[in-house]
């Protein structure tokens, strides 16, 4: 191959555009970042939050001023590189107030220049915060044993996640009946686990509302049954192709205080009292 002067000036002008191309990518900005920031009025602890947006990014900013906290929404955020813009707006006393960021991004660090409108300017650092655990899994089947006033309920969940949404069904047997419900309104946030078991009896309903913490494999439930009792039991994971074992003993029911548990319990399916023998 025979080159010439200028084609090996436009191979070398080639090689450095190719070369900067790859430093101008944009940097990884989103996540979690946490600073503090020294004013003149004191510590103001700041904790900055970016995610996708599309092409772009969003992001909010909680803040924490002597115990005075507050969260609020990040305007024209930009990246270029590694170098990230954007503002926020706070109100002081009765006016508007718009404070500018700009930061440099590093794997781990921030460098920031911010500017408080006429006030003056600061400079801080923030770092990656580690990112938060993922939820924890609690998709499969559990069984559990309540132990209630009118006597042992078991269960058998079989539940699902999807983000922070649950779904699931309730298999149950109580007071020699048995059963299968859909779980309502299943929230799951890390390990805590929230749904409720609708139930209707003699045209009245009735709702049980579970809330629990999930532990491997290990759920501990509080339920809250009307306004009747509250009843506390361990759920175990059953792991494919092992047969149900006996569930861990339950707490005993915690009766309400409402004086007319009794008259009410009765007009609820399993919380029945069985009818006396003639």
């Amino acid at each position: 191959m025979i080159t010439t002067p200028t084609t090996r000036r436009l191979l070398t002008a080639a090689i450095v555009a190719l070369l900067n191309l790859g430093s101008l990518r944009a940097a990884d900005a989103t996540g979690q970042w946490r600073g503090e920031v020294e004013t003149p009025m004191g510590l103001l602890k700041l904790q900055l939050t970016f995610q996708a947006d599309g092409a772009g990014l969003s992001g909010k900013v909680a803040s924490d001023f002597g115990g005075d906290k507050r969260e609020a929404p990040l305007q024209d955020v930009k990246l270029a590189g590694d170098t990230l813009t954007f503002s926020e707006t706070i109100d002081m006393q009765g006016n508007t107030l718009r404070i500018d960021y700009t930061g440099h991004v590093g794997p781990k660090e921030i460098t920031f220049t911010r500017h408080v409108g006429d006030f003056g300017t600061d400079e801080f650092v923030a770092t990656r915060m580690a990112a938060p655990a993922a939820a924890a899994g609690i998709d499969g089947k559990w069984t559990v044993e309540f132990d209630t006033q009118v006597g042992k309920q078991t269960y058998r969940y079989d539940l699902r996640a999807s983000g922070e949404t649950l779904t699931g069904k309730a298999e149950w047997e109580r007071m020699g009946e048995k059963g299968v419900t859909d779980l309502k309104d299943g929230k799951i946030a890390g390990n805590a686990v929230s749904f409720v078991e609708p139930m209707s009896a003699q045209g009245m309903d009735l709702l049980i509302t579970y809330a629990g913490k999930l532990d491997g494999d290990t759920l501990k439930l509080t339920r809250t049954v009307g306004e009747f009792a509250t009843e506390e039991g361990v759920a175990t994971r059953l792991r494919a192709g092992a047969s149900p074992s006996t569930p861990p003993a339950a707490a005993p029911a915690t009766p309400s205080p409402a004086p007319d548990t009794a008259a009410h319990a009765a007009t609820a399916p399993g919380l029945q009292t069985p009818p006396a023998s003639k």
